[in-house]
């Protein structure tokens, strides 16, 4: 019996000397662990249904047919929920607080691609009754510059002019509910023409140039509405100091022949749920605008900083007028990884938040100005503060309050309290 208790002891020690000489010389099987829990990581957004869904909706990984053909489908909804408050109107026909809610977009689109990636095309259609329906419809061809280590790319059809950074980027992407000040009342909307993209990178660096020809889009063409062509072009710069860090600058340049007829300028408060444009102006027998852009953004990890101002100059049989606006806005992330910018198509790409979701916080200072000699279109500056939840890749959800400040506008003059919530499915 005590030969055998000592044998027994000697194999369990045997057995522990042999465990710990293994973790200490497989490091291999370690990196290897650590692998596999960065895979189950990736994997777990899967336990959502509707994301077991939305996957099958994409064949991007599989092509199909000799063609190398890909498809996926998309969807957006936004549906914002407002309280409006405003205290100190002068001659506005309803002062008094409301409460109002919406949908602000509900669009469907269907993409595809051919020969690796180089043939594409998108559709995209609004449900939106007060807005243009025919969104992204055009077709497109990309390839290689291997003279000046670069690529181009050409689209034709229904499209974003380049004009700024805020414009060209989609709004799934941003970090307020709605554009600042003048970035909306100044650039224009998707129109039916061509657009020629090249870029050149060298090192770290990278620099692109966007030309675009425009006639009238495809829903002013059914409202047969006076065609106004004209070009734009925009150019950037951006260095790419590492993943997480980069400087991008931009300058946008947009004219457009109005042929003798009325432009108008109006310019909402940053919300969908206040209706009234108080700052608002009418030009009448317009020749042609020509409007300028310059953009700055600094991305450090989970700080952001984005600047831009923007001029319109117009040429008209009575007089020629200019006005301006300009922004400035920040953001920090308490969770998730911070802002992520497309490199190649120099724009906001989709934030990836973390398991845990991510927090951003975001603050932005904006101005417009519509009075020159003998036009009074008003002024108005604008204060806001919100804080984003990306709750999955599809789902976010936006808080804002917006002090906006209208002055020497036809129908307000004083202060509007703006406390605002948009619910965000994208895919």
């Amino acid at each position: 019996m005590r030969y055998l208790i000592l044998l027994l002891i000697s194999f369990s020690l045997f057995a522990n000397n042999d465990t710990n000489t293994t973790l200490d010389l497989d490091t291999t099987t370690k990196k290897e662990k650590k692998k596999k829990k960065v895979k189950y990581v990736k994997k777990r957004s899967q336990e959502y249904k509707y994301q077991q869904y939305i996957a099958n909706l994409s064949n991007n990984k599989k092509p199909i047919g000799p063609y190398d053909y890909r498809y996926s489908f998309g969807a957006q909804i936004s549906y914002d929920i407002g309280y409006i408050d405003q205290a100190e109107a002068i001659s506005y026909d309803e002062p008094k607080p409301f409460f109002d809610h919406d949908f602000r977009r509900a669009r469907i689109s269907h993409s595809g691609s051919f020969f690796d990636k180089k043939l594409f095309y998108e559709l995209e259609y609004s449900l939106i009754e007060d807005e243009d329906h025919y969104k992204d419809f055009y077709i497109g061809y990309k390839n290689k510059l291997r003279a000046i280590n670069g690529a181009y790319r050409i689209k034709a059809g229904n499209l974003k002019v380049p004009f700024s950074l805020y414009r060209y980027s989609t709004s799934k992407n941003l970090s307020f509910m709605e554009r600042p000040l003048g970035d909306d009342a100044f650039s224009i909307p998707r129109k039916l023409g061509v657009e020629l993209l090249i870029n050149s990178k060298l090192d770290r660096h990278l620099f692109s140039l966007f030309v675009c020809g425009f006639t009238n889009s495809i829903d002013e063409r059914k409202e047969n509405e006076i065609n106004k062509p004209g070009a734009s072009l925009r150019a950037t710069y951006t260095y790419k100091a590492s993943k997480r860090e980069l400087l991008h600058l931009g300058f946008g340049a947009l004219q457009q022949d109005y042929k003798n007829e009325d432009l108008r300028y109006r310019q909402n408060s940053e919300s969908s749920i206040l209706d009234d444009k108080y700052v608002s102006v009418r030009i009448r027998d317009v020749n042609d605008l020509l409007n300028k852009n310059f953009d700055l953004l600094f991305i450090n990890h989970k700080y952001s900083l984005q600047a831009g101002y923007t001029t319109s100059d117009i040429s008209a049989d009575k007089d020629d007028y200019s006005f301006y606006s300009y922004f400035m806005e920040g953001s920090y992330f308490l969770l998730g990884k911070g802002k992520r910018f497309d490199f190649k198509e120099s724009k906001f790409s989709k934030i990836k938040p973390r398991q845990d979701g991510a927090v951003e916080l975001a603050l932005r200072y904006s101005y417009i100005n519509l009075n020159d000699k003998d036009e009074h279109g008003g002024e108005q500056t604008n204060y806001g503060f919100g804080v984003n939840w990306y709750i999955n890749d599809e789902t976010k959800v936006m808080t804002e309050y917006i002090m906006a400040l209208p002055k020497d506008t036809d129908d307000y003059d004083g202060l509007i309290n703006i406390y605002q919530m948009r619910i965000q499915f994208a895919f």
